[in-house]
């Protein structure tokens, strides 16, 4: 009876413990940057900003992107993200493009940017 009362104890101590620590998968905004240039072509190495366009806010990452032009981000908070993507300088020329969306709970938004050469260093959105 000691052994049975033992492991009643024990498995729902595990049944707590597997169960509680989990995070809502409804809670996250995924965001899934994908940078190409103008004919469509993935940008690796491409660097990468998303951020919220307004201030004092949380809503600030950097990554670059990779072999297949993606850079995965995760928040969590609704927002309207903005993303900058910029590769260069090179030789003097630099590339910027920028997109924004509104981020979606429990889903991994994707948002594309067609990067397009300048004709200076201004990395500046106009969005």
């Amino acid at each position: 009876m000691k052994n049975t009362k033992v492991l009643l104890l024990a498995f729902i101590a595990v049944i707590f413990l597997t169960t509680s620590c989990k995070e809502d998968e409804s809670d996250r905004y995924g965001i899934r940057v994908k940078v190409v240039n103008e004919a469509d072509v993935a940008v690796p190495n491409a660097d990468v900003e998303v951020f919220a366009p307004v201030e004092n806010t949380l809503l600030s990452y950097t990554g670059v992107t990779d072999i297949n032009g993606y850079a995965i981000f995760e928040y969590n908070n609704a927002a309207a993200a903005v993303v900058r993507a910029v590769k260069g300088p090179n030789g003097g020329n630099i590339w910027v493009g920028c997109n924004e969306k509104t981020l979606k709970a429990g889903v991994q938004v994707e948002i594309v940017v067609v990067i397009r050469q300048r004709p200076d260093t201004t990395i500046e959105c106009d969005i």
